[in-house]
């Protein structure tokens, strides 16, 4: 599309627009497989009519409400990313077993069944109505709790199913990526059970939950599953016994308690984060709608560069100029006059300061030399103490000294009076110490 008009519409305001009638558009495209949009539901499209200066204010509005879902969502890349690191600093890259660690079949380490399966024609006496997991809750290291869906079942099949605190769940296949994806349940739902195309892993106690899950979604574990899966036509699928086959490491059981004491706090902050990112959306799909029916004030919203609009040197300085003679014999003032008025304003220039260029210090050795002045700081303090720096640079400069080594994230501790060390759940950098 382009504009005819382009001094009188905003394309970002029209963009936004068209996004507040995604439904409406999706309902009227053609197809089955690819959805077409025909120029005549476009065209047929009702613009409300803002001048083109609140086009830019709702725009601009809009665009700083999508910034904060963005926000959110990096947040929770970035608590991906630590435990990710966690486990790579406590246990070694697996795919090469840097540490040593010795190997198990996931069989005997492990209780393995596959779910439920579906069958509507058989009736069963005496069932009861349960909710139940399937492909589509399970994501990689999350559950998606959107849609939930309930099945009758036995009694006998209610117990033998139920999921418990710590059971791994795992897909059976799908698109070859998704291989190995899985997560740990936390009995986010009462009495819920799983379908048979979910694996249910239930470790004994020589391996830790949260540890396992993360080396069966790692590099190693999706090599293996990619090796042993049967593949046909783009669909990878594992079977049970090829399940049970896993080579897992077993690293010292301690490492593997406090791993999956950091696992378990990274789980609670996600689960916070999340909840903040389904509330932001909520409010910018309800901005959105707003903004556009004409049901919101956007005449204070101040765009950039508004607060310098209509300053200059010129009408900061009071204007200084003689009075005319009013006769001859003050034409010998005259000069001196307006040599007195080039005076008084030359001063008033010269009174207001030049700007100093100050030599540009780099975010990264901002951070650095932040970081040397303090033992540590969370991500929501570096934000505060780095306000002026856009996140995305934020983020990209800690991730960049992360991976050359400059800091490193850790837990947060304390120690009780009895000596005893217990994690306090906050995630902090630190200046690697230099040897």
């Amino acid at each position: 599309m382009r504009l005819k008009k382009p001094k009188e519409w905003s394309t970002p305001f029209l963009g936004y627009f068209l996004r507040s009638n995604f439904a409406e558009l999706r309902t009227n495209t053609t197809g089955a497989t690819i959805p077409h949009l025909s120029r005549h539901t476009l065209e047929g499209l009702k613009i409300p009519v803002f001048s083109l200066h609140t086009q830019r204010q709702i725009a601009h509005i809009l665009s700083r409400a999508e910034d904060l879902v963005t926000a959110r969502q990096r947040s929770l890349a970035l608590l991906d990313d630590f435990l990710k690191s966690t486990f790579l600093n406590f246990f070694g890259d697996p795919v090469t077993n840097e540490k040593g660690w010795k190997k198990e079949r996931l069989g005997e380490l492990a209780d393995i069944t596959s779910g439920v399966t579906k069958n509507t024609r058989q009736e069963i006496d005496n069932s009861v109505e349960v909710p139940y997991m399937r492909v589509a809750n399970v994501q990689d290291n999350k559950l998606d709790l959107t849609e939930i869906k309930t099945i009758d079942v036995s009694q006998r099949d209610a117990e033998k199913y139920r999921l418990q605190q710590d059971d791994i769940l795992l897909t059976e296949g799908g698109d070859p990526d998704k291989l190995g994806r899985g997560v740990v349940w936390n009995n986010e739902i009462e009495n819920c059970i799983h379908q048979n195309h979910i694996f249910r892993v239930r470790v004994y106690n020589a391996i830790e939950p949260h540890y396992l899950c993360t080396l069966i979604g790692s590099r190693y574990g999706k090599n293996y599953f990619l090796k042993a899966a049967k593949q046909t036509t783009g669909i990878a699928s594992i079977n049970l016994g090829q399940l049970k086959n896993f080579p897992a490491y077993i690293p010292d059981p301690k490492i593997q308690a406090t791993f999956g004491q950091i696992a378990n706090r990274v789980d609670t902050l996600k689960k916070q984060q999340r909840e903040s990112l389904a509330q932001l959306q909520n409010l910018y799909q309800s901005l959105l709608q707003r903004v556009f029916a004409g049901e919101v004030d956007v005449s204070k919203v101040m765009l950039p560069g508004d607060e310098e609009e209509g300053f200059s040197a010129e009408r900061a300085i009071p204007s200084v100029r003689p009075k005319r003679p009013i006769n001859s014999r003050r034409k010998a003032r005259k000069t001196k006059l307006r040599s007195a008025a080039r005076w008084r304003s030359e001063d008033v220039v010269a009174s207001v300061p030049t700007p100093v260029k100050e030599a540009k210090v780099s975010l990264m050795d901002q951070l650095t030399n932040w970081l040397g002045q303090h033992k540590g700081a969370t991500f929501a303090e570096l934000s505060k103490n780095f306000g002026e720096a856009p996140y995305q640079k934020l983020h990209e400069s800690l991730i960049d000294h992360l991976k050359k080594g400059k800091i490193t994230q850790y837990f947060d501790d304390e120690t009780t009076e009895q000596g005893e060390s217990h994690l306090r759940g906050s995630i902090k950098f630190k200046l690697t110490p230099t040897t």
